[in-house]
């Protein structure tokens, strides 16, 4: 895999925010596991491609509750629906803690 530069961070932010898998992201931007490096340098660029996929996911998941909320404020009901069950599992994972 290539040293993951802040720019090739931020490109599998946005990636992994439009969903696309780990395995998906590793081929549209042609990173080649481990590609002879010392194994320190392999668990950073993991890390790093790690940390990244997930902040990718957790901040499109944010923008997609930002809108559901948004809509449920003003009266969609099948967004009041969704908000309800965002609601009761954010209540559930707080248990989980």
């Amino acid at each position: 895999m290539k040293y993951l530069t802040d720019e090739l961070k931020s490109e599998v932010e946005r990636l992994a925010g439009l969903m696309f898998s780990g395995s998906d992201i590793v081929i549209i931007l042609e990173l080649d596991a481990f590609n002879g490096k010392p194994f320190d340098k392999q668990r950073r660029d993991l890390a790093d491609f790690d940390l990244a996929f997930k902040k990718g996911r957790l901040l499109s998941e944010a923008d997609l509750r930002t809108s559901i909320l948004e809509l449920a404020k003003n009266g969609s009901s099948p967004a009041q629906s969704l908000a309800v069950g965002i609601l009761r599992d954010s209540k559930m994972s707080d248990l989980d803690d």
